[in-house]
Order: structure tokens, then C-alpha cells, then sequence
């Protein structure tokens, strides 16, 4: 009887077997990994598709007429300037809707100065421009590029950027971009004439004349305007009695009081009214008689709200080509401003303390040893003392290109 050995293989047996195994596995892996390859190389070998994108958007550029999505401009054009009922520079821009009429205006300021405000950010929010240049900011206590430094038939056309643009800018222009394009090939002359009959009586009188030649051109233009002064006392609203619209009698607030010729005098807490002696010093019983009933004077006749302005603006433009797309230019400005207003400096009301010791005290008052305290009205007192301030303001300015 055979014996069978069913379950064990010799040890060459079984390296026989994994040699094989592994052979396999590896042929089955190359086999495998050959279309991957293959695929790859196909991929590889075919152009790649092109991406379709719906939209970009720009935020800023520096490319010369290209504008940035977003940052809507609003042009206003040489027809446009001249059927608009203003004529000064600021208050062209000032009519747009995306503007403001607050900061600093002709009204606000008196007549002196005015600036541009876009979307009522102030007028430092604003950049000014002229010619894509800018503009030197002007004033004393208000720093403001003032645009109405040129003269009206100068300006070819005003764009307006409605948008921030401090991205291509700078800071000063938060609120928006406003360059006044000059004109650049004029032949010929203009004159106009304006008259303006409103709070105020307005005189205007603007010219331009050109000549184009080949390669070149030069320009002048003028303006004259004049205008006058505009009291406090003109509009009711702008007194300092408003006790007709339901408000308040700002001539006497607590102790503080704008009196008549005759004078006040206040004692603590309580103002009283001071007879007509004449200059003489009135007696106690006098005064108590005008407890809380002084005489008052509103002091809105006294200055104005709008002052008398002249202005004198110039402005010579020359260019002339050296070769193509090579040129040389200068311009000029000059203008000169004369502003005269009577002012409200306080002289309408000069507080004067007295002690018992002094010889204008008036005494039986109550509060026998307190101070006293006249208020006079030096204007009134004084009708022969001009109040009227008179200033000028003079500019030159030059700008060579090439």
C-alpha cells in the first residue's frame, strides 16, 4: 500500500511558485498602466480648450482713455456749458445731481471762494483738474482748489468722474474726478454779455479769441464780472428775530443781548435796559424800571450775507508741434478777486465790566457790591466808523508741457 503526501511541497517547490506569482503580478501591472500612458500622451498632444469668461472688471487703469468699469463720467459739452444758467465754473458742477451744494460755495463763503463737492464729501474729497492737470488749492482759512480761477469761454467741455477714483488719483479723490477740458484748436473770437437781476444785480462780460495753424494754435480769453452786496437784512429768515416763523428773539438769549443805541447792563443773572441820559450816568430807579426790557437792535442790518465781488480772470494758451507726436506748450493764468462786505465783527455788542470803585457804576442796584456789566453798541454809537472789510486776492500761475 502507497502512502499519499497531500499537504506539503518541498522548499524548491515553493520558491518555484512565488517566482512565478511575482512574474505575473508584475507583467499584469505593465500590461495595466500601459493605456494610462497612452491616454496621457493623447492629452498631452491635443490643443487646450479655451475658458469663456463672462465678465471682467477693472478698478483702475492708467491706460490713456480707457475708463474703469464702475466709475460712471459724466461729460458736459461746449453747448451744454452755454445754455446752462450758471456761469461760473464751480456752480457748473454744482447743478449735477451726483454734486453738492454744501462745503465751500459763493454763498457760504461770502462770495470769496468756491470748490467742487461730489456726493457730499467735501470739497478736499473732490479732485480738481484743469487740462488733466491740477489745480493749486487756495484761501486763507479754507484750502480749496477753486475752479473759478479761469475765465468761462476758456472751457471747452468738463468731465466728471461720479465714482471714487483714489485708486488711479490718490486720496483727494474719494469722491470723484473733475477736469475742465480748455479749448485747444479755437479760430476766431466770442464775446458775451450777461446780466443777472436776482438778491443781487450781476455783471458779466466774457471774450475769447484763437487762431489755428499748422501744428498749432494760442488763445486768450478774459472775463470781467461784478456783482453786489447782499444784506442779512434782505431775507427775514436771516434776522436774528425769528419770533415771526415761530422761533426764538436771538437778540436776547439769558444775559446774552444785542442792544439798542442806549445800551444794557446786566447784574448776575438779570439784563436791564439803560435810558437815553445823554451820556450821563442814569439813576438806580431808572434802570430797575427796565428790568428784563432792554432796548434791542438786530444786528442782521448791520453786515451782509453775500459780499460786493469784481473779478478779473485771464488765461493765454500756446502749443505748436516739433515733430509728430512731439510738442511743446504754456499757459498762463492770472486772476484777481476784490471782495468788500460789511462784516459782523462784534462791535455791535462790547461788554464792559465795572466795580463799585469806578465812576460809571451806577449804585442803589440790588447786589450793592457786585460788578456791573455794560453792553454797548459801538456801530450804532458810532455810524461814522466804517465796518466794511475790503480784500484782494491776486494769482498767477504758468504750466510749460512737452
Amino acid at each position: 500500500m502507497r502512502k499519499e503526501d497531500r499537504g506539503s511541497l518541498s522548499v524548491g517547490e515553493g520558491r518555484n511558485i512565488r517566482r512565478i506569482l511575482m512574474g505575473t503580478a508584475a507583467a499584469v501591472g505593465i500590461l495595466s498602466a500601459c493605456p494610462v500612458l497612452a491616454q496621457e500622451q493623447e492629452a498631452e498632444s491635443e490643443p487646450e480648450q479655451a475658458v469663456q469668461v463672462e465678465d471682467i472688471v477693472v478698478t483702475g487703469t492708467a491706460i490713456r482713455g480707457v475708463a474703469p468699469v464702475g466709475s460712471a463720467t459724466v461729460g458736459m459739452s461746449r453747448e451744454d456749458l452755454v445754455q446752462a444758467p450758471a456761469r461760473d465754473a464751480s456752480a457748473l458742477v454744482a447743478s449735477l445731481p451726483q454734486a453738492s451744494s454744501q462745503g465751500t460755495t459763493l454763498a457760504s463763503s461770502g462770495g470769496r471762494a468756491a470748490g467742487v463737492n461730489l456726493r457730499g464729501l467735501g470739497n478736499n474729497a473732490t479732485l480738481v483738474l484743469f487740462d488733466s492737470r491740477r489745480v493749486v488749492p487756495q484761501g486763507g482759512n479754507a484750502q480749496v482748489s477753486d475752479p473759478n480761477l479761469i475765465p468761462f469761454s476758456a472751457i471747452e467741455r468738463v468731465e466728471v468722474v461720479t465714482d471714487g477714483a483714489s485708486a488711479i488719483y490718490g486720496s483727494d479723490a474719494v469722491a470723484g474726478v473733475v477736469n475742465y477740458i480748455t479749448r485747444r484748436n479755437y479760430d476766431g473770437a466770442e464775446v458775451t454779455t450777461r446780466y443777472t437781476n436776482s438778491l443781487y444785480n450781476q455783471y458779466v462780460i466774457d471774450g475769447v479769441i484763437g487762431k489755428t495753424w499748422a501744428g498749432g494754435s494760442a488763445m486768450f480769453a478774459g472775463s470781467w464780472d461784478k456783482n453786489d452786496s447782499v444784506p442779512r437784512s434782505e431775507r427775514d429768515y436771516m434776522m436774528q428775530d425769528l419770533r415771526s416763523f415761530g422761533g426764538n428773539d436771538n437778540r436776547l438769549i439769558g444775559t446774552t443781548v444785542y442792544p439798542d443805541a442806549p445800551g444794557a447792563l446786566i447784574i448776575g443773572n438779570t439784563v436791564y435796559g439803560l435810558p437815553n441820559t445823554n451820556g450821563a450816568v442814569p439813576t438806580a430807579a431808572d434802570v430797575i424800571a427796565l428790568s428784563g426790557d432792554p432796548d434791542l437792535y438786530d444786528s442782521s442790518y448791520l453786515y451782509d450775507f453775500y459780499t460786493a465781488r469784481e473779478r478779473h480772470a485771464a488765461m493765454f494758451k500756446l502749443r505748436q508741434e516739433l515733430a509728430p507726436g512731439f510738442e511743446v506748450g504754456y499757459t498762463g493764468i492770472y486772476n484777481l478777486r476784490t471782495n468788500e462786505s460789511r462784516s459782523g465783527d462784534g462791535f455791535e455788542r462790547v461788554a464792559i465790566r465795572l466795580t463799585p470803585g469806578s465812576p460809571y457804576y451806577i449804585p442803589g442796584m440790588p447786589n450793592p457790591t457786585a460788578n456791573q456789566t455794560v453792553v454797548y453798541n459801538y456801530s450804532l454809537n458810532n455810524p461814522d466808523t466804517s465796518r466794511d472789510q475790503k480784500k484782494t486776492a491776486r494769482r498767477r500761475s504758468t504750466t510749460r508741457s512737452t
